[in-house]
This record gives structure tokens, sequence and C-alpha cells, in this order.
């Protein structure tokens, strides 16, 4: 019976222990983390009253509103308008997501004319100048590599500048 009482009392002692352990290192491993990203970062900037007043309304690490702000510096001479600055704003997205969706169509199709290759031993593909291109099968594979990895990255670029504009609140049929 004694027996039955220290083996409940065990089982119930066992994972706050465990729990215990887990939480120091996690601890630890935060403490690393914020030592390690205070001293590889910059010193933080410190922003003044007339820094507030000129980014009111603006969002924070915007890199379209530090182009636009660019653009708008060198333009002084002429009165900016809202209607202008939406149809302004309007064809760079539409310029951001039209640049994005070419280049995943042009990597996809690279891709897929890649895989569409074979190539038998002593064969080799050539260029229009008759140069040779691709010679052997593992350089063949290393080029399909390559055009995935393109396609890949340029899907992701896609996708950022659609979450961009999304965060921005872009109205859905500027990026047509």
């Amino acid at each position: 019976m004694r027996l039955a009482y220290m083996a409940v009392l065990l089982s119930l002692l066992a994972p706050s222990l465990a729990v215990g352990q887990s939480m120091d290192d996690a601890a630890r491993k935060e403490k690393e983390r914020r030592k390690k990203l205070q001293e590889s970062s910059a010193r933080a900037k410190v922003v003044s009253e007339e820094d507030l007043k000129a980014n009111k309304g603006s969002l924070a690490n915007d890199p379209d509103t530090a182009a636009a702000s660019t653009t708008a510096e060198s333009s002084k001479d002429e009165p900016a308008t809202p209607a202008g600055d939406r149809n302004r704003d309007e064809q760079a997205w539409h310029g951001r997501v039209a640049r994005a969706e070419a280049r995943l169509a042009a990597a996809k199709q690279r891709y897929e004319a890649l895989s569409g290759l074979t190539l038998v031993q002593g064969q080799y593909y050539v260029d229009k100048d008759g140069k040779r291109v691709i010679s052997s099968l593992e350089q063949l594979r290393q080029k399909i590599e390559q055009a995935k990895a393109e396609s890949d990255d340029a899907q992701k670029d896609l996708d950022a500048v659609m979450e961009a504009a999304r965060r921005a609140g872009i109205p859905p049929g500027w990026l047509r």
C-alpha cells in the first residue's frame, strides 16, 4: 500500500522536474540569442518629433515609401495631387507584379524546356552558333536543378510582392 502511494507521488513529481529543466534550457538559449543579436546588430536609430510628424500615416520599413519619398523630393516643382499619386502607385504595383510574373513565367519555361531534354551517351546539345551547351548527362542534371531553383525563387518573389501588397492594403485590381 505504501509502495503504491510512493509510485503515485513520483509519477506526479517527475513531469514537473522535466519541465523545469527544459525551461532552464529555453531561458539559456534565449539569453544567448539576445546576446548574439545585440552584438551583431547596429545601434537603434533615435527618432525625433520631426521624424514622426514627417512619417505620419506611413508604414515602417516600407521599401515603396522610401522610393516614393525620393521621387517626391526630386519632383518638388510639380504639384502633387491625390489622384496623381494614386495613379502612380497603381502603376508601380502593377509593374512590380508584372515583372515578378514575367520572371516566373520565363523561369518555368526554361525549367520545362530543360526537363524535356534527353541525352544519350556521346551526344551533346549546341546553341544557335554551334557552340556546345550541354555535353554530359551530369551537366544536364545541373542545369535542370538550377532552372528549378530559379523557378522556385521567382515564385517566392511573386508571393512576397503579393504579401507586401496585401499588408499595404492595395486593392486586388491594382495587381492584375
